[in-house]
């Protein structure tokens, strides 16, 4: 059954929207079992407190009880925040949603009993690896629009998808990044995030902000490298990530920080790149134009969150 939460009626009165008898999908239960088994074995290792909603697909270990204080258990040192088991917010999305436009990924439920699977998708790779574009196109027998998107839609066919959304990411909120590197394995840019808005941001505690949650998200990455006058460009490599634990605190620093400049009605120094090595701040915006408002009623160029690409690049040699 599921409802319309409105924070100022009474619980009795809220509205159901949707109701329906459903079974979870097979195929969908071996992941979950997968998931509730990483997460098993994380508290095993006496790794409660670097729990992350990245370190899954489908099945998440959720915050409950923020404001409590850290809970010591019997197999760690360090004590761990309060957590439970939850379906992923994008998971219960594409059931409601019945995963319109969406194609599945993994077409034999049996090959889940075998492998993990990260390690299914990690085999669609595997013929493609050192191939450069022209040379993955002909082995597809594909010849793709070279648009913006070109790089993300030549690796969904290296997947066996033809569709905008694999049903699989879409459930587990996978966001797919292509990176593409210089010659000498440094990224071509650092990563963005959306542009965030001063008021929201002044407002927000750092586990409930929006670039905290975009954090803790599981990524796919899908690496290309250029040659040296960039006249070629080859796959590299494709990896599931979440950040670690350690990282998300240092880029944490830098959401504070960017708090504090914006309840002073500070808008032109926001941490730069040299100040930390994960993350930093600068504009995200089309012109001058776009903008959004300060705390004093002015308006200031759109920013966003950035991850640093010698950061990116440290990843992709790390796995």
């Amino acid at each position: 059954m599921i409802y319309l939460y409105e924070n100022d009626k009474f619980f009795l009165d809220y509205l159901i929207k949707y109701v329906n008898l459903w079974k979870l999908q097979n195929k969908d239960k071996e992941i979950i079992k997968q998931d509730w088994q990483k997460i098993v074995n994380k508290i095993k290792e006496g790794k409660a407190h670097e729990l992350s909603e990245g370190d899954t697909f489908y099945l998440g270990a959720c915050r409950k009880g923020h404001l409590e204080k850290p809970r010591e258990y019997s197999c760690g040192d360090i004590p761990a925040k309060q957590r439970a088991f939850s379906f992923k917010t994008k998971f219960m999305k594409t059931i409601i949603d019945e995963l319109q436009e969406s194609e599945t990924l993994i077409k034999d439920i049996d090959e889940l009993k075998t492998k993990s699977f990260e390690e299914i998708v990690y085999n669609k790779f595997r013929e493609f690896l050192g191939l450069n574009t022209t040379e993955i196109e002909s082995k597809l027998g594909v010849e793709l629009n070279k648009s913006k998107n070109y790089y993300e839609a030549l690796a969904r066919r290296m997947m066996g998808i033809t569709s905008k959304k694999i049903e699989e990411f879409e459930k587990a909120d996978v966001k797919l990044k292509i990176i593409r590197l210089k010659h000498n394995g440094r990224p071509k840019e650092d990563m963005s995030f959306p542009a965030f808005k001063y008021i929201e941001v002044a407002k927000q505690n750092w586990e409930e902000s929006d670039f905290c949650g975009q954090l803790e998200t599981k990524f796919f990455f899908i690496v290309y490298q250029m040659n040296k006058d960039e006249s070629e460009i080859i796959f590299k490599k494709a990896f599931f990530w979440n950040m670690p634990t350690k990282d998300i605190a240092e880029a944490e620093k830098v959401w504070l920080k960017s708090k504090d400049l914006i309840n002073k009605n500070i808008y032109d120094s926001f941490p730069k790149k040299s100040e930390n090595d994960v993350s930093h701040v600068r504009p995200h915006a089309r012109n001058k134009e776009d903008t959004y408002e300060g705390l004093d009623g002015k308006q200031y160029t759109k920013k966003c969150f950035w991850l640093n690409a010698q950061y990116i690049q440290k990843q992709i040699e790390e796995n």
